[in-house]
């Protein structure tokens, strides 16, 4: 005997995923025309098809497929979360939001203003992220970054091969406030790139990891101007096809995604390593293309951390030998009291 109707499996089918990953605890944010999942490998909420898609684990679908992927529920489980337990309504449903149709209109993709002055992005990239000075310097001068008016955000802008402005990225500056997201109209094939002059490329999630990999190898006393670096802004590999097609002399990817081993579901089970996943995903897809393909793991979550870590490496360094210096100072000037 069929435990649900057709009818049942409809309103189930029918519930806003929006409202229901909001209800489940996920905070989905705003990215362009859909809705971000932090920490779900890539997980975007249409919210105009009422479906769901995850770049890393390629898995999509609408809300029963939803509660299957992220919370690890049957689909009978699933169903009775929605609906009921298919024989009398229960207080569940009434609480979940039915999807209403939405027509989606097309955005004009236009840069926020610029300010006057930056010197919020210089403080927030160079002091409270560690970011080389030299190199976020180079990117202001090109007009790859820049601060925003009114609310002073660090905006991250993609180009297309004529030098238009065709995708940016925002993020906030404000210490304990986290704003960040794609500027509406964006067009996704296109993202934040720090063209190099050779023919290896590496691909990272986030511009400011991007950048964060170049200043550990300035750092390190290591060339950083030669290889070509994006940011994909999520864990889709549109921008990174685009690319590729731009620079046709690129023969080497190392995927440098980030490294998410402590990810958890939010029912507190562990989750996939979305970023490693994507990085062995895509370094195989990439392959088989004819390129030479080699995959690189932060120490910690993401290359913003490594950086981080190995400036208070630096620091104690640089204290510990002010320290020394001191005390001999110290020593030579007893020394020199003892002669008199």
């Amino acid at each position: 005997m069929k435990r649900f109707t057709n009818e049942q499996i409809y309103r189930a089918n029918h519930v806003s995923i929006y409202e229901l990953a909001k209800q489940l605890g996920y905070n989905p944010e705003k990215r362009g025309s859909n809705y971000h999942i932090k920490n779900h490998g890539g997980l975007y909420i249409d919210d105009a098809k009422n479906s769901f898609y995850c770049w890393a684990a390629e898995r999509g679908g609408g809300p029963i497929q939803f509660l299957m992927f992220t919370e690890n529920k049957s689909w009978l489980d699933s169903m009775k979360y929605l609906i009921g337990d298919g024989e009398m309504q229960q207080t569940q449903e009434a609480s979940l939001k039915q999807h209403k149709p939405i027509e989606k209109k097309q955005v004009e993709f236009k840069l926020p203003d610029k300010a006057s002055q930056y010197k919020r992005l210089f403080a927030y990239l160079i002091k409270t992220r560690g970011l080389d000075k030299d190199i976020v310097a180079d990117l202001v001068y090109k007009k790859k970054i820049y601060e925003s008016l009114p609310h002073h955000n660090i905006v991250f802008v993609g180009y297309d091969e004529n030098g238009e402005a065709r995708q940016a990225f925002q993020r906030g500056t404000v210490t304990g406030l986290s704003f960040k997201g794609v500027v509406p109209g964006s067009n996704m094939n296109y993202c934040f790139e720090m063209e190099g002059k050779g023919d290896s490329l590496t691909v990272y999630e986030a511009a400011i990891d991007a950048i964060s990999h170049a200043s550990i190898y300035k750092s390190l006393g290591m060339g950083w101007k030669k290889e070509h670096r994006i940011a994909l802004g999520c864990l889709s590999d549109n921008a990174l096809t685009g690319y590729l097609k731009r620079h046709p002399e690129i023969k080497n990817i190392t995927f440098a995604l980030d490294n998410d081993d402590e990810a958890k579901f939010s029912n507190g089970s562990p989750a996939p390593n979305w970023g490693q996943e994507a990085a062995n995903k895509y370094a195989e897809k990439y392959a088989k293309l004819g390129y030479n393909t080699t995959i690189e793991k932060p120490l910690a979550k993401d290359w913003n951390e490594d950086l981080l870590n190995i400036r208070l490496v630096q620091q104690d360094l640089k204290n510990r030998h002010e320290e020394d210096r001191l005390q001999l100072m110290m020593g030579n000037n007893e020394e020199l009291e003892a002669a008199l």
